[in-house]
């Protein structure tokens, strides 16, 4: 569904789209060339309180103890692996790591 652009290496949303399925497909669009890729989701608390968005992507938002991937994972029925430790697969699991992010590299 969509472009194949195999050099999308970041997805910057600005704000959370209505649903779970909806982000999903849109930061799909980075790392199709098998290279790392970077999904970055900015948002506020009108975001979460918005009665647009479903109660998944609210939930995926303000989650702060359950690696990302696995969450996804989760909701869609797919087998859950688990997450090797010293995994950057998500902001949590980097946190975890204790290594800081200089958003000025973007």
């Amino acid at each position: 569904m969509g472009a194949d652009l195999r050099h999308v290496k970041r997805v910057i949303h600005a704000g959370p789209p209505a649903s779970l399925e909806t982000y999903i497909q849109e930061i799909g669009r980075a790392g199709r060339s098998h290279a790392d890729a970077l999904a970055i989701l900015f948002f506020n608390k009108s975001d979460i309180a918005s009665a647009h968005m479903t109660r998944e992507m609210k939930d995926y938002c303000v989650n702060s103890t359950i690696c990302r991937r696995t969450l996804v994972n989760q909701y869609f029925g797919f087998e859950t692996q688990e997450v090797k430790q010293f995994s950057i697969c998500c902001d949590l699991c980097y946190n975890e790591l204790g290594i800081e992010y200089d958003f000025s590299k973007l």
